[in-house]
C-alpha cells in the first residue's frame, strides 16, 4: 500500500468520529473508574516526573505482580533502564540496568541509589547482550529494552548454565516481532502470566512474566 492510499484510507475512517457507538464508548472510557490510574500517569508524562515519582511502565496488573512478588534480598538485571530502575531500587538488594540510550542514562545517572549499577552501551554492541555473564545469582531478568529477542536468548542460556531459578519479565509482549522469544520463554518456564491492559500513556499492551 502506497503512501498516497493509506492517507485516503485514513481520511475515510475520519467518518467514524460520527458514529454514536464511538462516544458512548468514549464517554465509558473516561469515566470508567478503573481508569483512575491511567490518567494519574498521563497526568505525569514527562521526564522529571517519571523520575521523581517512579515506576514501571509495565501494565497494571503486571505492577502489582511484581510489587507482590519482588523481594528483598533479590538480585535484579534490567535491559532498558528509566522511572522502573528507581522503583526497583526499592525492592530488591541490587539493581543492575544497562541502557542504549545516552539521554535516558544522563537523566539517570544522578538519580540512583547505592544498590544500582547503572551501565552503558550502544544496541549493537556484544556488551549490551552479554553483560549479565560478569553477574552471580540474578533473581529477576527485565527484558524492556532492544534487541529483546537476543535477550531472552541470553537469559534462557544463563538459567540453564547456572540452574537457577528467576522471574523474567518481558515488556511489550503483545509485539508480533517478539513472537518467537515469547514462545520460547514459554516453552521453558514452569509457569507463564500475560497481563494485559493499560500502562501509562498506553491504553493496550501486553507485559509478561515468566517463572523458572
Amino acid at each position: 500500500m502506497d503512501n498516497t492510499t493509506n492517507r485516503i484510507i485514513r481520511v475515510k475512517r475520519l467518518s467514524r468520529l460520527f458514529y454514536p457507538a464511538t462516544w458512548r464508548a468514549l464517554a465509558l472510557f473516561l469515566t470508567e473508574p478503573a481508569h483512575d490510574d491511567y490518567f494519574r500517569r498521563l497526568r505525569k508524562a514527562n521526564t522529571h516526573r517519571y523520575l521523581s515519582e517512579p515506576e514501571p511502565w509495565f501494565t497494571f496488573p503486571a505492577v502489582s505482580f511484581l510489587e507482590n512478588n519482588l523481594k528483598q534480598d533479590m538480585t535484579l538485571f534490567e535491559w532498558g533502564a528509566g522511572s522502573s530502575t528507581i522503583w526497583f531500587s526499592d525492592k530488591v538488594k541490587q539493581v543492575v540496568s544497562i541502557e542504549y540510550d545516552s539521554n535516558w542514562y544522563d537523566a539517570l545517572k544522578n538519580r540512583l541509589s547505592s544498590n544500582v549499577e547503572l551501565l552503558f552501551s550502544e544496541e549493537s554492541s556484544t556488551l549490551y547482550i552479554d553483560s549479565i555473564e560478569t553477574i552471580q545469582d540474578i533473581n529477576v531478568f527485565v527484558i524492556d529494552g532492544r534487541r529483546r529477542v537476543d535477550c531472552a536468548e541470553k537469559v534462557l542460556e544463563y538459567l540453564t548454565k547456572n540452574k537457577t531459578s528467576a522471574l523474567v519479565v518481558f515488556d511489550d509482549a503483545h509485539r508480533k516481532r517478539y513472537e518467537s522469544a515469547i514462545h520460547e520463554l514459554t516453552s521453558h518456564s514452569t509457569r507463564a502470566w500475560f497481563f494485559e491492559g493499560i500502562s501509562n500513556t498506553v491504553i493496550a499492551k501486553t507485559t509478561a512474566i515468566f517463572k523458572f
